[in-house]
């Protein structure tokens, strides 16, 4: 019977990546002693190479239960405490901070709060000293994703064992769990030979074509670093779904203190409360813990229920929501009939291709057009260079932004990297006080994000004209 019902959940998702026409697809079922495997699809469109067990994909915010297990580990050994505030180990944090508020996105600070400045180009070093600037939305307490308090983590389990995250990962869990064919960090997964690659869909939508990885915020070690073959996912699932704290050292209060999911919370239109790397849904009589994560091109998805040592892990080297729909569908086989699918808005195809050429904003000069050009300092992201021909220069990366449409003293633009353009939203460079055709005040920010950045202070010097282009 429980066979009949994994082979028919294969099938189901067979279809759905056909369908989708999803370049790769693997997924692991782990219920009780027993592990399958489905594999669809190729490593990448331009090699033809089948996907297989020990294909290596980036996990991205699956990372993040990893990352919280080691800490759960330190704090069964004695090296760290819950409750343990992270300005004794990072001194410029918010001596409020402790190690549940980093675990749990409970900071106060607004949701996904400088995580942009990974797509620039910026260091982990240099984005926690940004989130130090970051003014407080709330008392910590209140759920708000964040992915730089897990690189906080990632930097407090270097100073606790004195070594590097990547060798602290691999002897703690990777090498004592068998999972033997994951890394962490961009170069390591570059050196997989076997290694699937990210792809998007054309902008006819009736194909894929792969992405280049040198944008990818891999700095984020901690929150997204980790890459990872479905057989490993697999043995990762056995250790949540057997209880296998023994196996690292840590104890099974620990364990379960991650997803004991305290904090009540709304990721990817599933709501529930979060844990320590999990989103943790109560459905009775069973507990549900699953997380999901994405680069731009990958998608990754992880689901547990104790209760039936029942586990499914996904990887797909597209960005995608057939994984959410694949692992809601095991659910309504194994647990219940009757649970609900995943609450995303389904569009044809056509619609979609329609909508997403409706939200591109033609980029036109408007007949009246301010001069503007200077050199502004930040303290979060330092020198900002704006040209007289309205191209805003930011990041290590030299990432540019096209100004245009200067109405209620306000600027709006568009990054000429259509992925950075995709990851980060339409952008607003507003001036907020001005003096003799000098700007002293602006603030740069996204539709997609909370607080971009406040400068204040700088000169940027601008003039107005009021006759029209060609005249």
């Amino acid at each position: 019977m429980i066979d009949h019902h994994i082979d028919t959940l294969f099938d189901k998702a067979k279809v759905l990546a056909k369908r989708a026409k999803l370049p790769g697809l693997a997924i692991v079922v782990q219920h009780k002693d027993k592990q399958h495997f489905c594999l669809y699809g190729k490593q990448s469109i331009d090699t033809n190479i089948p996907l297989n067990k020990h294909t290596v994909f980036p996990i991205s915010s699956l990372t993040k239960a990893m990352t919280a297990c080691l800490v759960g580990i330190l704090v069964a050994q004695k090296k760290l405490t819950w409750d343990q505030p992270v300005n004794l180990i990072l001194p410029n944090f918010n001596p409020r901070f402790t190690l549940v508020h980093l675990v749990t996105h409970t900071l106060g600070l607004p949701p996904y709060a400088m995580d942009y400045l990974g797509f620039l180009g910026f260091s982990s070093d240099e984005m926690l000293n940004a989130l130090t600037h970051c003014s407080q939305t709330s008392a910590p307490s209140e759920f708000a994703y964040n992915n730089l308090g897990f690189v906080a983590l990632e930097k407090i389990i270097e100073t606790t064992l004195n070594c590097a995250f990547e060798k602290a990962l691999s002897t703690f869990i990777l090498k004592p769990l068998g999972m033997h064919h994951s890394s962490c960090g961009k170069q390591a997964y570059l050196q997989h030979n076997n290694r699937a690659s990210p792809h998007k869909r054309t902008f006819n939508l009736q194909g894929n074509t792969p992405l280049a990885l040198s944008r990818f915020p891999h700095q984020l070690l901690g929150a997204a670093g980790i890459n990872c073959s479905i057989e490993d996912m697999g043995k990762w699932l056995t250790f949540w779904t057997h209880n296998q704290h023994d196996k690292l050292n840590m104890t099974a209060y620990e364990q379960a203190y991650l997803t004991r999911g305290v904090i009540p919370c709304t990721i990817n239109a599933k709501t529930g409360h979060y844990g320590g790397g999990w989103l943790i849904e109560n459905h009775s009589p069973y507990t549900i813990t699953r997380h999901t994560g994405g680069f731009p091109g990958i998608t990754s998805l992880l689901l547990t229920v104790k209760e039936k040592q029942l586990g499914i892990g996904i990887l797909c080297n597209r960005s995608s929501i057939i994984p959410q729909k694949i692992a809601d569908k095991c659910l309504q086989l194994f647990i219940d009939a009757d649970y609900p699918n995943t609450q995303f808005a389904m569009l044809s195809p056509r619609a979609l291709g329609h909508y997403c050429y409706s939200k591109i904003p033609a980029l036109r000069k408007p007949k009246s057009m301010p001069t503007i050009k200077g050199r502004y300092y930040n303290p979060i992201v330092g020198d900002i260079i704006i040209t007289p021909e309205l191209t805003f220069s930011i990041g290590p990366l030299d990432h540019q932004i096209q100004l245009s449409l200067f109405k209620s003293n306000t600027f709006k633009g568009r990054f000429k990297n259509r992925d950075l353009q995709r990851s980060l939203g339409s952008m607003k460079l507003k001036v907020l006080a001005e003096q003799a055709g000098q700007a002293i005040s602006l603030r740069l920010y996204s539709d997609k994000m909370e607080c971009f950045m406040v400068p204040e202070g700088g000169r940027i010097t601008f003039t107005r004209s009021d006759q029209a282009e060609g005249k």
